[in-house]
């Protein structure tokens, strides 16, 4: 059972919250990515074709990524075909059991024209055709509101940690229960390829605390995570989620002696969702729990950490971004090794700034 947050340290979150929620949610709304409008000929069609009739396909959004060295937009557009054989440009489109499929579309204007034809068993053929409107064409060629992800990224920063810090020695009887306002120094790395699965990092540790307890009582955090992680290739969709396979390792240096603690280890699987806005801006949330282990076994029942994150990606510099980074932690941990044994319970809350590279 974990320690409330004390009253300076909860108004602190509110203040947090707040300026997150300003930046993600401003006053006229969520932003909107770039949308195009597909208009397709009611005249001539395919009769075993129908387009998906939500926002996903008549109003999709545009992506981009890196083909053969420049840069390739498209869409993504769904519907359903019963028939034999539905081809693009005398290529097959893969359908699904349940008869559905997706068409990727290079865009590559202010209007970009397609036609489809279908052959039944028979050898009939049908053919229709479409037209992708996007008149914000000339002003993203002007831009640079749509931008790739870098396959290596690097991040850079410093955060404001509030902590509630109580461990107690039940050799010596001796306590030590304080709060404390800390600089962090904050890193991360990450790394995906052409497929789905990637790996990356976090560490952060507490470079300088700034607000000592009455007893003049400090402690430095040490955080390091390193992740294997799948995520599902981009569909039309504007939402991304992943599932994170974690180790993580914690330690903790106090100013008075018996206090603190080491070689803290831990995994666990955690899922990360991801939701991308206008000009690649973007808000991620995460929420992790972790059984504490001590060796190759896991401590107790009452040892565990349980976290949290909220992100945005908000500010453009030149070709990188000012990410603002807000994380929440509770550490519980029962020890018991020869000649000493303790409990020891840590709440802190982190609002960050990270400069991705």
């Amino acid at each position: 059972m974990f320690l409330p947050l004390n009253n300076h340290i909860f108004r602190n979150m509110k203040t947090w919250v707040g300026v997150l929620a300003f930046l993600i949610f401003p006053q006229n709304g969520f932003s909107a990515a770039f949308q195009l409008k597909l208009v397709t000929n009611t005249q001539k069609v395919i009769t075993e074709l129908t387009w998906d009739a939500s926002r996903d396909t008549q109003t999709p959004v545009l992506r981009l990524r890196s083909k053969s060295g420049r840069n390739f937009y498209f869409v993504i557009l769904s519907g359903k075909f019963s028939g034999n054989a539905l081809l693009y440009k005398n290529m097959r489109i893969p359908i699904k059991k349940d008869g559905s499929f997706d068409l990727e579309l290079e865009i590559t204007g202010e209007s970009t024209q397609f036609s489809l034809a279908s052959i039944d068993a028979r050898g009939l053929v049908q053919t229709t055709s479409g037209e992708l409107l996007f008149p914000e064409w000339k002003n993203l060629k002007k831009s640079t509101s749509i931008a790739q992800e870098k396959k290596l990224q690097f991040q850079l920063g410093i955060g404001a940690a509030a902590v509630n810090y109580n461990q107690t020695n039940y050799t010596s009887t001796a306590t030590n229960n304080f709060n404390q306002i800390g600089l962090d120094a904050l890193t991360s790395l990450r790394y995906q390829g052409q497929g789905s699965f990637g790996f990356g990092g976090q560490a952060s540790f507490t470079a300088y605390p700034v607000g000592l307890s009455a007893t003049g009582s400090s402690i430095r955090l040490l955080n390091m995570d390193a992740q294997v992680f799948y995520s599902p290739r981009p569909t039309r969709s504007t939402w991304k989620f992943e599932l994170l396979a974690d180790y993580s390792y914690r330690a903790a240096f106090s100013t008075q002696a018996k206090f603190g603690y080491s070689n803290i280890q831990g995994i666990t699987l955690y899922p990360r969702i991801e939701k991308l806005f206008a000009g690649n801006r973007k808000f991620w949330a995460q929420i992790k729990f972790m059984p504490i282990m001590v060796g190759f076994s896991f401590a107790n029942l009452t040892s565990y950490e349980v976290s949290t994150q909220l992100g945005y990606q908000g500010i453009r510099v030149g070709s990188h971004w000012i990410n603002f980074i807000l994380n929440g932690s509770m550490f519980s941990y029962q020890y018991s090794t020869l000649g000493d044994a303790g409990s020891l319970r840590v709440n802190c809350a982190t609002f960050g700034l990270n400069f991705l590279f």
